[in-house]
């Protein structure tokens, strides 16, 4: 878990480095800044967290996001039950926009995770994880 100052910030202070820290992010080379700066456990966990949101947004199965998570069903109803209220918006938009940037997230993702995601589109864009899943 990470670990949270007591210390809190002003809120000029806290959106001015959310600022300059989501700036950062839009940079190319945001993937390895992030390599840089975060755990490999606070990287798993970011990337976990994007993938359920994509795995469900693609209609994939709780059970199989689980498994290919390696988290429960809980969690992944948790996120679902978010999503059902609207929540990940930024996410989703950025999912349902177009094929080019889901594949930016999606590579982002799967240099988080040092995995290869295929570059074509369509409907068996994701088979490695079908493939995955069967093991």
């Amino acid at each position: 878990m990470p670990h949270v100052s007591k210390k809190k910030l002003t809120e000029k202070s806290q959106k001015y480095i959310e600022s300059r820290f989501l700036a950062i992010l839009k940079k190319p080379e945001s993937v390895m800044v992030l390599k840089d700066i975060l755990t490999n456990t606070e990287l798993t966990m970011l990337a976990k967290r994007l993938l359920v949101v994509i795995f469900l947004a693609q209609g994939y199965s709780f059970r199989k996001i689980s498994q290919a998570l390696k988290m429960s069903t809980s969690t992944v109803d948790r996120y679902a039950k978010i999503i059902d209220k609207g929540g990940f918006e930024n996410i989703r938009k950025l999912i349902s926009r177009n094929s080019k940037e889901n594949e930016v997230l999606e590579n982002f993702i799967a240099s988080l995770f040092n995995i290869k995601i295929p570059s074509y589109n369509g409907k068996n864009r994701w088979k490695w994880l079908d493939k995955v899943l069967e093991k």
